[in-house]
C-alpha cells in the first residue's frame, strides 16, 4: 500500500511538472563555444488551394438551383373535398309520423284473495287481588316458645304472645316425646319471618288465641298434617272438622309423632306432671 501512494503521488509530480513546461516559454540555450549548433527542421509549407478553372466554376453555378430546389420542403397534400350533406326534399318533411299502436288493453285484476277468519283473541281477565283482612295483624315472629306457641312484635311494635288455636303439640318444658321436634317445625316456619296473625280470643292465661299465615300458608293446619301436633278442637268449634281429617291422614301416613308406639297426648302428659 506505501508503495502504490508514493507511485501516484511520483506521476501526480510528472504531470504537474510536464504542465509547467507546456506552458512555459523555454530561453534559447547557449550554445557551447566547441560544439557547433545544430538547426532545428523548418516546418513544410502550407500547399495553397489551386485556383478553380471556368469550366469548373459553370458547372457549380449550373448545380446550384438543383441543390436548392432537393432542400425545399415539401410542400402540403391538397385537403379532400368537404361533402356536403344534402337536405331530404320537402315532400318527405311534411309526412306525419305512422299512428301509433292502439294500448294494450288493461288486464282485469286477480280476483281478492278470501280472507281467513281471524279468531278473536280472548282477553284474560285482570287478576284482581283481594283487600288485605282487616282483622288480621301484621307482623315478625321474634321467639318461637315450644311446638305451639310463639311471641310476635306488631307493626306498631307491640310485643305479643299467641297460642296456635285448635292444636296441640308435644310440651318442650318439661320435654315430652317428639317435643323438640314438633318446636322445630314450628321455628322453620315462622321465626325471624313476616306473620299474619287472626286473634280469635284469649285463653284463661291471658294468651292470644289464633290461627298464624305465613304466605297465605295456614300454619295450623300444616303442623297437624306433617304429624307435629294433635287436633285439640272442640266438636262444637268450626275448625274440628278439618283439623281432625288432617289427624287421621297424619296417623294413616304414619309422620311426625305418630311413628311411635303409643304416643302421648300432652294433655295427660301435663296431668302425670301436674302443671
Amino acid at each position: 500500500m506505501p508503495e502504490i501512494l508514493a507511485l501516484l503521488l511520483m506521476i501526480a509530480a510528472l504531470a504537474f511538472l510536464w504542465r509547467f513546461l507546456r506552458d512555459e516559454k523555454p530561453a534559447p540555450p547557449e550554445a557551447p563555444a566547441a560544439t557547433p549548433k545544430t538547426a532545428a527542421p523548418l516546418p513544410k509549407p502550407v500547399p495553397l488551394p489551386k485556383k478553380k478553372t471556368k469550366k469548373q466554376r459553370k458547372a457549380e453555378k449550373q448545380a446550384a438551383p438543383t441543390l436548392a430546389v432537393s432542400a425545399k420542403a415539401p410542400a402540403p397534400a391538397p385537403a379532400p373535398p368537404a361533402v356536403i350533406a344534402k337536405a331530404p326534399p320537402l315532400a318527405e318533411v311534411a309526412k306525419a309520423p305512422p299512428p301509433l299502436p292502439p294500448p294494450p288493453a288493461p288486464k282485469a285484476p286477480p280476483p281478492p284473495a278470501k280472507a281467513k277468519p281471524v279468531a278473536a283473541k280472548k282477553s284474560k281477565p285482570k287478576e284482581v287481588k283481594a283487600p288485605s283482612d282487616p282483622s288480621l295483624i301484621k307482623g315478625t315472629c321474634i321467639e318461637v316458645v315450644d311446638g305451639d306457641t310463639l311471641i310476635y312484635r306488631d307493626d306498631h311494635r307491640r310485643v305479643r304472645k299467641l297460642r296456635l288455636k285448635g292444636i296441640d303439640s308435644p310440651e318442650y318444658r318439661p320435654l315430652q316425646d317428639h317435643g323438640a321436634e314438633a318446636k322445630m317445625a314450628l321455628a322453620g316456619k315462622v321465626d325471624g319471618r313476616r306473620i299474619e296473625v287472626r286473634v280469635l280470643e284469649l285463653d284463661m292465661h291471658g294468651r292470644e288465641l289464633g290461627i298464624v299465615f305465613h304466605l297465605g300458608r295456614n300454619v295450623n293446619e300444616e303442623l297437624v298434617a306433617e304429624g307435629h301436633a294433635w287436633n285439640f278442637a272442640y266438636r262444637s268449634d268450626p275448625l274440628h272438622p278439618h283439623l281432625d281429617s288432617l289427624e287421621r291422614q297424619a296417623k294413616l301416613g304414619r309422620k311426625g309423632l305418630w311413628q311411635g308406639q303409643r304416643p302421648i297426648h300432652p294433655k295427660d302428659f301435663r296431668a302425670r306432671n301436674r302443671y
